[in-house]
């Protein structure tokens, strides 16, 4: 049996004790001696350098068995790079690709340019609105692994507080799969060839929205009456209607035919939660010829709830100062992609813009389970999809001159079925044997501790195959 770059050595010695305790020692290292395994490399900047990881310090675990206190010291992940130089690990910042480390504005909403992002690793329950001192309203449960989609299909009200987020059905968010190891990076599935062989690049492609301005508003240009455009279901699907009400495999990666619908028989989305008319607002404002005309960046507004929306007729904004949010002032630019991207979220719903035109595809995001999630490394994201930007665009991209906002989302991930182990991995094993050696009592572990040890060993050994 061959274990991919890990060397796991087992000591057990029976001692004679009353309580007919073992002492068992589990260590575990790289076989590269401490640096972060293969299988993929960080974003990398041309110049300046990127969020970057490479090599890795182990824990330090005292072998002195009377210390009471054993706890390692870590510091598994040296600092993340940044146009601006070298940052702490555990810096709030944009360019760090921990989830835990995302800034987020003072309403708790992820910070990136295309409104869209906050991964959560965890399951969250929020509670109703308050309304005079009593909750009202339903028990929201959000399940681990969600997301905010960016871009054209958010909402204004993803930029407010979790009552907006999560209890107003208006932000729409998709979730992971979570049946990996190390949670906290987001599995990624191949984009199977079909869809991209069919999206729409260059002067074809959409423009993709950015928020500028959140609890805002402007003076709009009218539009002309809608005519084809509906905001009831804006979003197109990668084959005919179906009136089944559950969605069939999807497009696997080598797959050369279409797919059914990720919608159900009444036209709802399949795994988005949360509806949003921004995307057919911005058609319309396409269709009407844009807001080129108007302001020179582009500027249009969109209110949630009144469903008004047109061109800025000038650079003047308004912002209310209550914490409303169901309005906001949007920007649009031009893609900066030339190429389809690889990958998208396990178990995610994806839009893409297609060759045809027309509103973006739905495309569910599969590859089987990923219980197996491997070569894992900082990737940027496009949340309006939401889909992997390769290195080569992403680590030139900013929001500002100053090149302290990347455009795209750094975040941690894994590939699903790759075996090659990631840094979190190694990190949690470490973790693992270090928790067995807390419980050292006197040179003697308890029987608690012959359990883990034993499961750290079949973890190396079953699940990191060769």
């Amino acid at each position: 049996m061959k274990i991919n770059q890990l060397l796991v050595s087992t000591l057990v010695a029976v001692n004679h004790l009353p309580n007919h305790s073992f002492l068992v020692s589990v260590s575990a290292k790289s076989s590269s001696g401490g640096s972060r395994p293969s299988g993929g490399s960080r974003p990398s900047f041309s110049s300046p350098s990127p969020p970057s990881s490479s090599n890795v310090n182990r824990p330090t675990i005292p072998s002195n068995p009377s210390n009471r206190n054993p706890t390692p010291t870590f510091n598994n992940r040296p600092s993340v790079r940044t146009p601006a130089g070298p940052i702490s690990s555990t810096t709030r910042s944009p360019y760090n690709p921990s989830p835990a480390y995302k800034p987020l504005s003072t309403s708790g909403a992820p910070t990136v340019r295309s409104g869209g992002g906050g991964y959560g690793s965890t399951a969250k329950r929020i509670a109703g609105a308050v309304v005079a001192g009593v909750v009202v309203g339903a028990i929201v449960n959000v399940a681990a692994g969600y997301f905010l989609y960016g871009g054209r299909h958010s909402s204004p009200y993803c930029r407010g507080d979790d009552q907006d987020r999560f209890v107003s059905g208006r932000c729409p968010r998709g979730t992971s799969s979570q049946s990996h190891t190390c949670k906290s990076s987001i599995p990624l599935c191949p984009i199977p060839t079909l869809v991209k062989s069919r999206w729409a690049l260059g002067n074809g492609a959409p423009p993709q929205v950015d928020v500028s301005f959140d609890k805002s508003f402007c003076s709009a240009v009218p539009l002309p009456e809608e005519t084809n455009v509906t905001t009831a279901s804006p979003v197109s699907t990668e084959a005919a209607a179906t009136t089944e009400s559950t969605v069939v495999a999807p497009i696997s990666a080598n797959s050369s035919t279409d797919t059914n619908s990720t919608e159900d028989s009444a036209g709802r989305r399949l795994g988005v939660e949360g509806e949003s008319g921004l995307d057919a607002c911005f058609r319309r404002i396409i269709a009407a010829g844009g807001c080129s005309a108007h302001t020179p960046s582009n500027m249009f507004v969109y209110d949630e709830d009144s469903g008004s929306c047109g061109c800025c007729s000038s650079l003047q904004v308004t912002t209310v100062e209550a914490e409303n949010f169901a309005s906001a002032v949007y920007t649009y630019r031009q893609p900066a992609i030339s190429l389809a991207p690889d990958h998208c979220i396990s178990g995610s719903t994806m839009f893409y813009p297609d060759v045809a035109g027309g509103a973006d595809v739905a495309h569910a995001c599969e590859c089987g389970t990923c219980l197996t999630c491997g070569a894992g490394n900082a990737r940027y994201m496009d949340w309006s999809g939401p889909f992997v930007i390769p290195d080569s665009v992403g680590a030139v991209s900013f929001s500002d001159v100053a090149m302290t906002q990347p455009l795209y989302d750094p975040v941690d991930t894994c590939l699903c079925d790759d075996s090659s182990p990631s840094q979190c991995e190694l990190d949690q094993l470490a973790m693992q044997s270090s928790s067995a050696a807390s419980v050292l009592v006197g040179g003697v572990f308890s029987s608690n501790a012959i359990v883990l040890s034993s499961a750290l060993v079949m973890f190396v050994g079953f699940v990191r195959r060769g």
